[in-house]
């Protein structure tokens, strides 16, 4: 599997990418974090398969969202506890990359997509 992290910014974003190529079929999840300091955490994964061999790829979409107060609630994170620069609550160890599979799949599913796209070959 490869790893790689496209764009981390002080404004709470993230996007990274990981492939993973076997001998008969490849896999690519791109996933999108977006964080907004008191107020909501959003994940959109994009994950991409194609068997080779096969005419078409599916791609599934996935966005996740959930309120600061309700994921600090499903944390056991008391309202009482110590908060961040401007007021932000501490998430930070959630927010570090070997972590972020945990808070994923703590996310509701919003949104939820199955494609199957052909290839067309000139």
């Amino acid at each position: 599997v490869v790893c790689v992290c496209v764009v981390w910014c002080v404004c709470a974003r993230s996007v990274w990418c990981a492939q993973r190529v076997m001998p008969s079929s490849f896999f690519a999840l791109q996933r999108l974090l977006v964080r907004v300091d008191q107020v909501l955490v959003r994940v959109i994964d994009t994950r991409v398969y194609h068997k080779f061999g096969v005419q078409h790829v599916i791609r599934e979409c996935t966005t996740r969202e959930q309120s600061i107060p309700e994921l600090e609630k499903s944390l056991g994170i008391p309202k009482t506890s110590a908060r961040g620069p401007g007021g932000a609550p501490i998430l930070a160890e959630i927010y570090k990359a070997d972590q972020i599979n945990r808070l994923v799949d703590m996310l509701p599913v919003l949104d939820f997509r199955q494609e199957k796209l052909q290839l067309v070959h000139p």
